[in-house]
């Protein structure tokens, strides 16, 4: 801190008043990341108590009781839950043989969106849990797969294997080695470790992850079957027991998200930027509203040839709020009217421009009846179904006009990189139809 204060600060304390008026992001590599986010967060939530930044506190009665107690709750209703769900077993194996998968969907959230994680293990008996909160991964889908596995096995009396790798990096680790503390997934690695430490029965790995006609490769196919195929029933998929009993003594917690063991500095930074997006979806007469419109990435060739080149840079500017119009000119001073300058009557702004200039109507005609015709390819190309096609090809028309009826917004914004949703208009045939046509 004080190598920040002096020498990178010219003596001003950087977490407070004039302090928090400079960045220090160039500076990651010779200042803690740690200090860095925590004074971006104190500028900008305006930070000055410790009331400010939250408040310990006891989420549910649960928390007080004894952790060796919840622990065996957990269990117990886990195993429970083995016999009143009752899967179907798909194929029978030895007896001692348990299999174990994870699975998550949609299967590219991040940290901050909604997603589904389920966990299964199949054996003698099979069972599928679904893991609470946001803040989880595929991770804990494999790690809770594997828990339900060990606990089961847990009630055989004789020697079990199991198929999950997981098994095999922590057979002969301890739940108190220091690396688990900041490992996402730590509370879940914690338990796994201390239901092998307390089994009766001898544990061990056997390697499963193969094309090849085994048992073990049946069971583990079985496996991955039961996790992602439950997404489809997955509001009847039984919830997971929180392991709070192997928590580090200071958690962080928020609705949301549930309990957050990732890294807080990442999920920090996911956060802030989160909100900053909405904000900026919502304001600036919504020229950052990604939400409302089509979320298919754009492909890279336009930005690699001169004239596509030229567009992006002024899509850039539009989008930013720096295209020189007469109105933001205006609000700048360096214009004393508002009025189109190509000698319309009209405001000029961005959306007056790319929509009713007459100045520009022959050039968006023109570039209509080109999109318009190439669309028409396509769908003759790929076959299409009549009613999407036609779908398609309104939609295809209305792209440089102010169509309440394809765009969300009722207003174009084709000129800020936008599209309207297509989805709803190639799904008309069903989901499978709509990702071939997409």
């Amino acid at each position: 801190m004080a190598d920040w204060t002096y020498e990178k600060n010219g003596c001003v304390y950087p977490l407070d008043g004039d302090g928090l008026l400079k960045g220090f992001s160039h500076y990651m590599r010779s200042i803690s990341a740690g200090w860095i986010i925590a004074q971006k967060v104190v500028m900008i939530e305006g930070i000055r108590r410790l009331v400010d930044v939250g408040r310990w506190i006891i989420r549910t009665s649960e928390l007080t009781i004894p952790r060796a107690a919840r622990e065996s709750q957990a269990e117990h209703l886990i195993q429970a839950m083995a016999n009143v769900c009752r899967f179907r077993i798909i194929h029978e194996g030895d007896g001692c043989t348990w299999a174990s998968d994870g699975s998550m969907k949609p299967a590219s959230a991040s940290i901050e969106e909604e997603k589904v994680v389920l966990g299964a293990a199949t054996g003698p008996s099979t069972l599928v849990l679904k893991i609470p909160g946001r803040n989880v991964s595929i991770l804990h889908g494999e790690q809770i797969g594997l828990i339900i596995a060990l606990m089961l096995a847990g009630q055989s009396s004789s020697d079990a294997q199991f198929c999950s790798p997981i098994i095999r990096i922590l057979l002969g680790l301890s739940k108190t080695v220091p690396r688990l503390r900041n490992m996402n997934g730590c509370t879940y690695y914690r338990w796994i470790l201390s239901l092998i430490d307390r089994m009766d029965t001898s544990v061990k790995y056997t390697c499963a992850h193969t094309e090849e006609d085994t048992m073990e490769a049946r069971m583990n196919r079985d496996a991955d079957f039961y996790a992602s195929h439950s997404h489809e029933f997955k509001s009847m998929v039984p919830q997971s027991p929180v392991p709070t009993f192997h928590m580090n003594d200071y958690t962080f917690y928020r609705d949301r998200d549930g309990w957050i063991e990732s890294n807080i500095g990442d999920f920090i930074n996911v956060s802030m930027a989160s909100e900053t997006s909405t904000k900026l979806g919502i304001g600036n007469k919504y020229r950052m509203s990604t939400w409302a419109h089509d979320e298919s990435s754009q492909p890279d060739f336009p930005y690699l040839r001169a004239i596509s080149a030229h567009s992006a840079a002024v899509q850039l500017y539009a989008r930013s709020g720096q295209l020189p119009t007469a109105d933001i000119l205006v609000e700048r001073g360096k214009l004393s009217s508002n009025r189109c300058r190509l000698g319309c009557d009209e405001v000029e702004d961005m959306h007056h421009i790319f929509v009713y200039c007459e100045v520009y109507e022959e050039w968006r005609a023109e570039a209509g009846a080109s999109v318009v015709e190439w669309t028409k390819e396509k769908l003759n190309t790929l076959e299409v179904e009549e009613v999407i096609a036609n779908n398609l090809l309104n939609s295809a028309k209305s792209l440089f006009t102010d169509d309440p009826l394809v765009w969300p917004l009722q207003k174009m914004f084709f000129c800020l990189g936008q599209l309207p949703k297509i989805d709803p208009l190639i799904n008309m045939g069903g989901v499978e139809s709509g990702e071939i046509y997409r």
